[in-house]
């Protein structure tokens, strides 16, 4: 009886490690090009190469990534798995192949890579007390989340992301609304969505 009791007893103190597994994204690289992911990449996750045809490598030099990355280089091959690197923290990367002019022509790719959190880890904040968020002046703009301003210079330009789970909504609900400034100088101001849990 004690063994089957500390049979099941492991089952279910494992289950929790089988059910966090992280995942594995695969790449093919070729004549110019490195496929794209389509799934979200998740600390912890590893992407893995293919080789389809011709001499390729993987390099994170150059790009400012992290020093831990670059010196994770996917040596060249002709055909074949070039190799796997799993992420250890989150980020945007940028990576190239770093044969003769391959780069140059295009072969040059970004991993975006987030941190993972379970739901019911995430502590619950409301907007108010949110550092990403400040007070608005009306009611109309409750509250306002800068994402970039014209001095942060040509990064301002680029496309701006704010992820955050809505988990409980006021009485009556909630809207979202974008205003930005256009590159000629003019006011933006997108249509108000509702936001749903």
């Amino acid at each position: 009886m004690k063994k089957i009791f500390l049979v099941v007893y492991l089952a279910f103190a494992l289950f929790p490690l089988i059910s966090y597994a992280q995942s594995v994204h695969n790449v093919n690289a070729g004549s110019y090009y490195y496929t794209d992911i389509d799934e979200t990449v998740y600390v912890g996750d590893q992407v893995c190469w293919f080789n389809d045809g011709g001499y390729h490598d993987v390099n994170f030099s150059g790009y400012g990534n992290p020093q831990d990355l670059v010196d994770q280089y996917l040596p060249p091959n002709s055909g074949g798995d070039l190799g796997c690197i799993t992420f250890s923290t989150p980020g945007s990367f940028t990576y190239d192949c770093s044969i003769g002019n391959h780069a140059a022509n295009g072969m040059v790719a970004t991993i975006s890579v987030v941190e993972y959190f379970e739901p019911n880890q995430v502590s619950s904040v409301a907007i108010t007390d949110c550092g990403d968020f400040e007070e608005g002046n009306n009611s109309a703009w409750a509250h306002i989340l800068t994402a970039t301003t014209a001095a942060d210079g040509a990064s301002s330009q680029e496309v701006q992301t704010f992820t955050m789970n809505v988990t409980s909504l006021p009485e009556g609900g909630a809207n979202v609304r974008v205003y930005k400034t256009t590159a000629n100088g003019s006011d933006f101001f997108g249509n108000s969505s509702r936001i749903e849990t």
